[in-house]
């Protein structure tokens, strides 16, 4: 997601990985991010999961660019074709 938020890589890499939903938002995001990009490349500095459920996990994360701290957090889910990303949000 931060490769895709700093345009490193492009939004339909993330298609089998996302519901639509999800991939507008992030569209979105990489879209209008540019101010933010300019801090520099998103650094990810900590990565925490949490199992909610046998087949959900929330995922939660923060990031740098230059000298702000930004978080992010997601759900996941498990489907018959893998895990799949339900919710996003950049905090």
């Amino acid at each position: 997601m931060l490769e895709v938020l700093d345009g490193k890589r492009g939004v339909p890499q993330l298609r089998p990985l996302a519901t639509p939903s999800v991939l507008a938002a992030i569209e979105t995001l990489a879209r209008t991010g540019r101010q933010s990009r300019a801090l520099g490349p998103a650094l990810l500095t900590t990565l925490g999961v949490e199992l909610t459920a046998p087949n959900t996990a929330e995922v939660y994360g923060r990031y740098q660019r230059g000298p702000r701290s930004f978080a992010v957090a997601a759900r996941v889910v498990l489907h018959r074709a893998g895990w799949q990303l339900t919710a996003f949000r950049v905090l």
